[in-house]
């Protein structure tokens, strides 16, 4: 186990911290993968830290279900199991295979909360470990930020943070896994970086 490849998930809800979580994890030498998507002024100034490939495929794949990452609704059962996401598969498997040099590398992005099964079935056939961190803040700190980003009623956030919370919860019971707090991580760092 120790010599095989860790793929770190960070999972969470847009607004939660996930940001400053992966930005934590590649100071202290874990893999991004480069091609990152860059700061926004007024959104994350200091960076998002994501794969932009990465992002593309999980909108591609939020897509073909007929989703987008502010739909409430839930996919349907088993979806990553459907025979229309194979390119998807296939390229998601290629960016793991090449983009990556270090056999501790992760990938985050808050939709990765809802495709949590597609990630794991491609890390684990490219021949990865999948982990995962998810990032917990309080949903009335996610709801209140969430809103000043996007136009979105706090009805709509609250119950996006719980869908984003839950599916990441339910499907990363079989993965190796921790919560890290946001307020924990601002005001400790290092103990969240031990935790994990």
């Amino acid at each position: 186990m120790s010599n095989e490849k860790k793929l770190i998930l960070v999972l969470g809800m847009h607004r939660s911290g996930t940001s400053a979580l992966t930005r934590m994890l590649n100071l202290l030498g874990v893999d991004l993968g480069g091609n990152l998507i860059k700061a926004q002024t007024g959104v994350n100034e200091k960076g998002f830290w994501e794969h932009a490939e990465v992002l593309d495929i999980n909108e591609a794949l939020l897509s073909r279900l007929d989703s987008c990452w502010y739909d409430i609704r839930p996919l349907a059962e088993s979806w990553w199991r459907d025979s229309r996401l194979d390119d998807l598969k296939e390229r998601a498997g290629t960016v793991l295979a090449t983009a990556f040099s270090s056999d501790l590398s992760v990938i985050k992005d808050p939709r990765l909360c809802l495709l949590l099964p597609f990630w794991q079935q491609v890390a684990e056939l490219a021949g990865w470990a999948p982990v995962v961190v998810l990032a917990n803040r309080h949903p009335e700190e996610v709801t209140a930020s969430l809103c000043k980003r996007d136009p979105l009623d706090e009805s709509t956030a609250r119950l996006l943070w719980l869908r984003y919370f839950h599916d990441a919860e339910i499907h990363s019971r079989r993965q190796p896994r921790c919560l890290v707090d946001y307020q924990q991580l601002l005001n400790d760092w290092r103990d969240v970086a031990r935790t994990i």
